[in-house]
């Protein structure tokens, strides 16, 4: 059984060109209900059933009740202003707070080079391997740092008041490995 193409929401409506966070609160959302789709759809559900149950021997003489349509609960959306209007710069906002770390270890890494330090502690037996997990383990904890005062300022600072704190712990610690691997090309 399916809706006239006409009456349903056509695929260019599907997803807004700029996303906001927000319920679905539309005059077209509900083209399902108002086409009479719906009750179509219990009358040929219900001729069914009762099919199936006289075949089965099962004729039962309860009236059912009418078709009864409600959303997929989800909790009350709090409407948050901050959210909205940031929503495209906060992307860009994150990535901009690792660059003083980046900058740091990039201007370190080139220290090392100019005076040689890592040919003299060749000479000394110091193999490759081990000089890059130094600098790996360092930028790790320089950029932890940077990770850590995010997380204090995004979660305790009000900014992201309606996420949860596990996804604002989880996702700024994994841009980390990335981007020192990203500093040490080999």
């Amino acid at each position: 059984l399916r809706m006239n193409g006409l009456l349903k929401v056509g695929t260019g409506e599907i997803a807004m060109r700029f996303w906001s966070p927000s319920p679905h609160n539309g005059f077209s959302h509900r083209r399902y209900e108002w086409s009479g789709f719906v009750f179509l759809q219990d009358i040929v559900d219900r001729s069914v059933i009762s099919l199936q149950e006289e075949r089965a021997g099962l004729t039962t003489q309860q009236v059912l009740p009418a078709s009864y349509i409600q959303e997929v609960p989800f909790p009350c959306h709090c409407w948050d202003t901050f959210l909205k209007n940031s929503v495209m710069v906060l992307p860009m906002s994150l990535c901009l707070s690792f660059i003083y770390s980046v900058c740091v270890i990039v201007r370190n890494v080139v220290h090392e080079k100019e005076a040689r330090i890592r040919e003299a502690m060749q000479q000394m037996g110091l193999s490759n391997s081990v000089h890059w997990c130094s600098w790996f383990i360092t930028s790790m904890l320089q950029m932890s740092l940077t990770s850590t005062m995010l997380v204090t300022i995004l979660f305790f600072g009000n900014i992201l008041r309606h996420s949860d704190f596990l996804f604002v712990v989880v996702v700024p610690p994994r841009w980390i490995p990335s981007n020192s691997q990203l500093l040490f090309p080999s």
